[in-house]
């Protein structure tokens, strides 16, 4: 290959013998760095070869006559005062003594000064007056020689330096053919492939290269997929979970499949890229007089002015340094920014409301770092998959479980989760104590419109849809998410049909309505499905509007109950008055003809008046008790008839209630193929923008 042609032929280059004959003229061949004070002292002094510099010569045969009289100084007074004394050198304290002693041992002679004791008392350093004055002299000593000796390579480099431009092509060699060698091993695994390029990004069982070879556990395997439909990831999950290896992953593999690598992956397919901009990191500059939001932004800013279509974007927990409120809008303004590009974006975050960004964009998908539960019904202890799978997490508190496994106090950690709690609840009231003074202030008024309506008599279809109108897009186009304490309104298509009393779903809302014209019943009710979470104050506020409305029905039901019952109970009073006076007058007429009867018998029979009379008696009790019976009779049937009369007009009631079924069934597919249409045409009108 002509490229190992040409390293071949510069490791051969003439001028390297010259280099290394200067070397050895000048330095010792033993001469080699080496580890501790006192050896690096020694070599560093004696590096050069003798005969070169007189006087480098002398100052080194200074140097050595001071460091043996050390030597023999220490030999006398250990055999003067019978101690085993030892010579050390060290940086602090240069030449010195030290001394293993028994632990009883703690007297020592006068002579000896600067004790100093380890801490179990086995080992004692010391010195004396006349080694600090042969120390002075061995500093003196080698600074002589140190700066003879700086002279000496100082003309070396400088008669060296006409060759050093092959030492710098020499580098630039061996650092390629490092690269290429490192390549080569790399690629011989078995468990790397060659990837292919194409349109899109489709990189199967992929794995972090470096944890791949330092790791003593295979790393978790995860898929990359990215393509100009789907060409936005937003990556979420707990601290620690791995969102930030992954997008220095996708890099790395980008980078190993451009200069011509095997990746570490079962399959891989990537888009040639021209840039690959990258935002990780959570440093300020004291150089550029920065913050950590200022540098976000500057980067933010050039990645943004200088993206292109082919681009790889690489952004880890972007705006992290600023307010929650504000990093949140000034997140979410960025990503749609760049969502409008064919870039490749992954983009990771812990603001969760950013993932509402796919229910907006079709090329936005949501993906997560997965994280289990220890104990799922009590959501404690955290295990981490990191394996990559779509949709947000789930994990709740994340930041308080791993402060409290990282050994922050968990009286600490207990107060910071209730004050979580009390958080979240304080902005859920202020939440829902916004919606429900817009919701009353709508349903008074509401209520109000409707009863002057009906009062007027002028309340119809026609008219309740106009009323309820206004109503329903002030409360329908809402779409409530309290995560982060953040609100976002959308605007949703508002559904409007006419349904029927039997419909029910879950997140409905109602508007009922009844007015009776003689016979006639208008039911009116609205439905709408909403298409997002509606808190539940709003629901309880809604719920208080069908109440209202639903009076108004009951009002009107009872006028008419009281009104029908009013006539049947005059017609009722009117037939049991009439009977009670027929009886009466039967009741005098046997009574004056009993007189007549008994003045007559009295002067024929005047010993029968006892048995007359009593016969009289028995006779009216049994009439009266007829009477009774007659009239209890009469009053059952007026209660039938009266519950006849009832389920009669419960049945036309009915009947008419399917008849309007019928119609408001016959509207409400005409709607909904009005809205079939209006969707066809909406979804045709996306395929356009999307091409």
């Amino acid at each position: 290959q002509p490229l190992f042609k040409s390293m071949r032929e510069n490791f051969s280059d003439p001028r390297f013998k010259s280099i290394l004959t200067l070397i050895d003229a000048t330095i010792r061949s033993d001469a080699a760095p080496l580890k501790g004070y006192a050896l690096s002292q020694v070599q560093r002094c004696f590096a050069i070869k003798e005969n070169i510099n007189s006087l480098l010569d002398v100052a080194r045969t200074v140097y050595s006559e001071i460091v043996d009289d050390i030597y023999n100084k220490v030999r006398e007074m250990s055999q003067q005062y019978d101690l085993p004394l030892r010579v050390s050198n060290s940086a602090t304290r240069a030449f010195h003594l030290s001394l293993h002693c028994k632990p009883n041992q703690t007297e020592l002679d006068p002579i000896f000064i600067n004790i100093s004791w380890n801490k179990t008392r086995t080992m004692v350093t010391m010195t004396t007056e006349e080694i600090i004055f042969m120390n002075q002299r061995i500093r003196a000593a080698l600074d002589e020689v140190h700066s003879m000796t700086n002279l000496i390579i100082r003309d070396l480099l400088k008669k060296a330096h006409q060759h050093m431009a092959c030492i710098y092509k020499l580098c630039e060699d061996i650092a390629e053919l490092d690269l290429i060698l490192s390549l080569a091993q790399v690629s011989s695994s078995n468990n790397y492939v060659l990837p292919s390029f194409g349109s899109k990004m489709n990189v199967k069982d992929s794995r972090h290269p470096l944890l791949d070879c330092i790791s003593p556990n295979a790393p978790v395997s995860n898929d990359i997929v990215c393509s100009r439909w789907k060409n936005f990831h937003i990556i979420t999950g707990p601290n620690m979970s791995g969102k930030s290896i992954f997008i220095k992953q996708v890099a790395l593999l980008q980078i190993m499949a451009q200069v011509g690598c095997y990746v570490p992956a079962s399959k891989a397919e990537f888009r040639l890229t021209d840039h690959i901009y990258t935002r990780i990191g959570f440093n300020d500059s004291i150089e550029c007089n920065a913050s950590t939001l200022a540098m976000e932004m500057k980067e933010i800013a050039q990645i943004v002015q200088f993206v292109s279509a082919s681009s790889l974007i690489l952004v880890d927990e972007l705006c992290r340094g600023t307010a929650i409120d504000e990093g949140t809008s000034l997140a979410w303004a960025i990503c749609e920014s760049l969502i409008q590009t064919k870039a490749f974006v992954f983009f990771t975050t812990h603001f969760l409301l950013l993932t509402q960004l796919e229910q907006l964009y079709s090329n936005v998908t949501n993906h997560h770092l997965e994280a289990k539960y220890k104990n799922p019904e009590e959501k404690t202890g955290v295990i981490y998959t990191h394996k990559l799978v779509v949709g947000v997490t789930n994990i709740e508190h994340y930041g308080l479980k791993l402060a409290d496994k990282t050994g922050i106090p968990s009286s600490i950690v207990e107060e910071a989760r209730d004050l979580a709690a009390r958080l979240l609840r304080d902005k859920q009231v202020n939440m829902d104590r916004d919606w429900t003074n817009r919701i009353d202030q709508t349903n008074i008024d509401l209520v109000h419109k409707l009863v002057d309506h009906y009062e007027s008599g002028t309340l119809s279809i026609e008219t309740a849809r106009n009323i309820l109108e206004p109503w329903q897009e002030i409360n329908g186009h809402v779409m409530n998410n309290i995560e982060d304490g953040v609100d976002t309104i959308q605007d949703n298509v508002i559904d409007e049909e006419i349904h029927s009393e039997s419909n029910s779903g879950d997140q409905e809302m109602y508007g009922h309505i009844e007015s009776t014209e003689g016979n006639n019943v208008i039911e009116v009710e609205i439905h709408r499905n909403e298409r997002n979470l509606i808190d539940q104050e709003m629901h309880s506020n809604i719920d208080n509007t069908e109440d209202n409305v639903d009076t108004i029905q009951d009002d009107v039901f009872d006028e008419e109950i009281h009104s029908e019952g009013n006539s049947l109970n005059q017609e009722i009073n009117g037939h049991i008055m009439d009977n009670i006076e027929n009886n009466v007058d039967t009741s005098q007429d046997e009574e004056i003809h009993g007189n007549k009867g008994y003045s007559i018998d009295q002067e024929m029979h005047g010993h029968m008046e006892n048995t007359e009379e009593n016969e009289i008696q028995s006779e009216r009790n049994s009439m009266e008790q007829e009477m009774h019976m007659e009239n209890t009779e009469e009053t059952e049937d007026d209660e039938i008839q009266s519950e006849r009369n009832s389920m009669e007009q419960e049945m036309h009631m009915e009947n008419t209630e399917e008849t309007e079924d019928d119609e408001i069934q016959s509207e409400r597919n005409s709607m909904e193929q009005e809205m079939h249409m209006e969707n066809t045409e909406e979804t045709e009108d996306d395929e356009i923008q999307s091409e």
